[in-house]
């Protein structure tokens, strides 16, 4: 008797895990980019203009099929027109420097949710020579 009170709380305990892990589980439909060290609300960045040498901060915010935000702390690659470092301590926040003279050139911030689906956000920059 004893025993099968134990075994039904255990189930009960991972079932309400499970159900509350599937709930507070939320996963980012898209990436928006801005420019500067926090995000703002708004569509976010499409192109970002700089010349040869030129640094811009930018940063990355994840959003869910209702437009709410989630955190996400996605990886970043780039264009060799384009370097890109993250700032200390925060991966969604990384600097962009403008290289050599490019038309278009991208930044592309890569989240993977937890079922493995790849979600992108992509920034195209101009660089522009110095003047």
């Amino acid at each position: 008797m004893k025993k099968n009170i134990i075994r039904g709380l255990v189930l009960c305990f991972v079932f309400l895990f499970c159900l509350g892990s599937a709930i507070f589980c939320v996963t980012p439909s898209q990436i928006l980019i801005y420019r500067g060290d926090t995000p703002d609300s708004g569509p976010g960045l499409s192109m970002l203009k700089l010349t040869v040498g030129e640094e811009a901060t930018i940063t990355v915010k994840g959003l869910d099929e209702n437009g709410a935000t989630v955190d996400i702390w996605p990886t970043f690659k780039c264009d060799k027109e384009l370097a890109i470092k993250v700032v200390e301590g925060k991966s969604k926040v990384v600097v962009v420097k403008g290289l050599k003279t490019s038309s278009l050139a991208y930044v592309t911030a890569i989240y993977l949710t937890d079922d493995g689906k790849r979600i992108t956000g992509d920034l195209a920059c101009q660089v522009t020579p110095k003047k």
